[in-house]
C-alpha cells in the first residue's frame, strides 16, 4: 500500500508531452560562462519543449514580458537546458521566442493587415463621395424648402454620414513561413567572430565585451520610462549603466559594481575607442525583415512588415 508521503509518476503526463525540437542558438551559446546554460549544451543547442496554456498567458501579459518574468517562467519549463533566462542575450531570447511559436502553434504565422496604399485611396474614395452625398442634401433641402442644416440633423443623413466616414479598405491575411525566417534568416556568429568581441584599449586594459543580455535591455527599458530621465545624476547613472552592460570583463575584473564605477568615470576618448570598437563587430541574429505584396490588382503595392514580425507579437495576437 502507497503511504500519502510517496509519490508515484503520474501516467497521465506521458501521452501529453510532446517530443520537443532541437535549434541552435545565433550565439551558438559562446559568451554564456557562468552557467546560464546546462553544461552538457553543445555549440548553443538546445530543446524546445511546447508551451502550455499558463505559459502563454505570462507572454500575453505586458505587465510579466516586460518585467521579465515570463521570459524567465517560460523559459525555464519550455527549455529545460537553460538555467537562467534573464541572463541570456536579447538576440538569443528573440529566437527562441520565435521557435516557441513554431513549437506550440507551427511554423506559420498568419498577421493581419491593411495595405497603407489601399487605406489612403479608401479615405479619397470616402472624402468625395461624402461631398457628393452632402451636394445631394443640399439640393434636396432647397426643392424641399428645408434649412441646410435642419437637413443634416436628420439621423438617416447622419447614419449615412457616419457610414462613409467609416468604410475602410479590406484587411488581407499574409501567411508568413516563420520556421524558414529561423532557418534561413538566422546568422549565427562563428568562432573567429567571437574573438573580436575581445579588445586592448589605447590606456592597455583589455576589454571582453557582451552583447546586451535581455535584463539590462528591460532595466534599460525601465530606465528610459522613469520620468527622472532628465536629472543628470540618473542620466550619468544611465549612460554608465549602458556601458557597462556591454562589457564583461576589465582586465581580470568580472564585478558589476566595479565595472559600473570604471564606467561611469571613463574617459569619452576611451569611450569613443569602444563605441568604434562595437560598431565593427558583425550583425547576427535572426533578422525577421518580410516583405509582402497587396493582393489587390489596382494596388499590388510592396511593403516592409518587419514591425509586425518583432518576436513580442508572436504572442500579443490571438493564436489561431
Amino acid at each position: 500500500m502507497m503511504t500519502t508521503t510517496e509519490k508515484t509518476e503520474n501516467p497521465l503526463l506521458k501521452k501529453i508531452r510532446l517530443p520537443g525540437r532541437r535549434f541552435r542558438l545565433p550565439s551558438r551559446g559562446q559568451f554564456y560562462i557562468n552557467g546560464e546554460i546546462e553544461e552538457s549544451v553543445v555549440d548553443g543547442e538546445v530543446e524546445v519543449f511546447s508551451m502550455t496554456t499558463v505559459d502563454e498567458i505570462a507572454l500575453r501579459s505586458p505587465e510579466f514580458l516586460y518585467s521579465g518574468e515570463a521570459i524567465d517562467r517560460v523559459f525555464k519549463r519550455c527549455v529545460p537546458e537553460i538555467k537562467h533566462p534573464l541572463r541570456l542575450l536579447s538576440k538569443d531570447v528573440d529566437f527562441i521566442l520565435a521557435c516557441l511559436r513554431v513549437v506550440s502553434y507551427g511554423g506559420t504565422y498568419q498577421i493581419n493587415t491593411r495595405c497603407p496604399e489601399c487605406e489612403d485611396r479608401q479615405i479619397k474614395e470616402n472624402k468625395q463621395k461624402i461631398e457628393e452625398f452632402l451636394e445631394e442634401v443640399k439640393v434636396k433641402a432647397e426643392e424641399q424648402n428645408v434649412d441646410y442644416s435642419l437637413a443634416l440633423g436628420d439621423s438617416k443623413v447622419q447614419l449615412r454620414l457616419n457610414t462613409l466616414e467609416s468604410k475602410q479598405s479590406d484587411e488581407h491575411t499574409y501567411n508568413i513561413n516563420l520556421d524558414g525566417i529561423l532557418q534561413n534568416n538566422t546568422v549565427e556568429i562563428t568562432s573567429e567572430e567571437y574573438l573580436n568581441y575581445t579588445f586592448t584599449l589605447s590606456n592597455g586594459q583589455v576589454i571582453k565585451f557582451t552583447p546586451l543580455q535581455i535584463s539590462s535591455a528591460v532595466a534599460a527599458q525601465q530606465f528610459q520610462n522613469n520620468e527622472k530621465t532628465l536629472d543628470l545624476n540618473t542620466l550619468e547613472d544611465y549612460i554608465a549603466f549602458v556601458i557597462a552592460a556591454s562589457v564583461q570583463q576589465v582586465d581580470d575584473i568580472t564585478d558589476w559594481d566595479m565595472i559600473a564605477e570604471w564606467a561611469k568615470n571613463l574617459p569619452i576618448e576611451l569611450k569613443n575607442e569602444i563605441e568604434a570598437q562595437n560598431s565593427q563587430l558583425i550583425e547576427w541574429g535572426t533578422d525577421f525583415t518580410y516583405v509582402v505584396k497587396c493582393p489587390e490588382e489596382e494596388c499590388d503595392h510592396e511593403r516592409n512588415i518587419s514591425t509586425l514580425l518583432n518576436p513580442i507579437t508572436f504572442f500579443m495576437t490571438p493564436s489561431k
